[in-house]
């Protein structure tokens, strides 16, 4: 989607959970990403690859921190380190290019293989919902 390539170019850190970056997610390299290489510069952010294939690893996007192996365990390992921190002016960023650069597609209709598009829409519902439910539960 338009809104998530403005994200990952504007924003000073990326975590990649798996991602491949071939030349089709990146696009031209010397343009990929350029606020987290600034921040890598400033050591304030980067890019942090999580991969479970070696062979995946620094092969088009060489990462400020590359993390081998299980991502779950590697998240779970790493979550007590991370601060919380406001976000709010970066949300609302994200809300504002959402607006500007609704997703669209035409969804699967009948016995139709669902779209991809469609399995995420559903995850980001339902993790929406967890959330709200999390955020409520005190």
């Amino acid at each position: 989607s338009a809104y998530a390539n403005y994200a990952i170019q504007d924003a000073d850190l990326i975590l990649a959970l798996g991602a491949r970056f071939d030349d089709r997610v990146t696009g031209r390299l010397d343009t990929f990403a350029p606020e987290a290489k600034r921040a890598e510069r400033e050591g304030r952010g980067g890019i942090v690859h999580f991969e479970i294939s070696p062979k995946n690893m620094h092969k088009v996007v060489h990462p400020t921190v590359a993390v081998l192996g299980d991502v779950t365990k590697n998240l779970a390992n790493v979550t007590p380190y991370i601060e919380s921190k406001d976000r709010s002016e970066w949300l609302a960023k994200l809300d504002g290019w959402k607006a500007k650069h609704p997703f669209h597609f035409n969804p699967s209709v009948g016995d139709e293989v669902l779209k991809p598009q469609q399995v995420i829409k559903e995850l980001n519902r339902q993790l929406l919902e967890i959330q709200e439910t999390k955020g409520t539960d005190v």
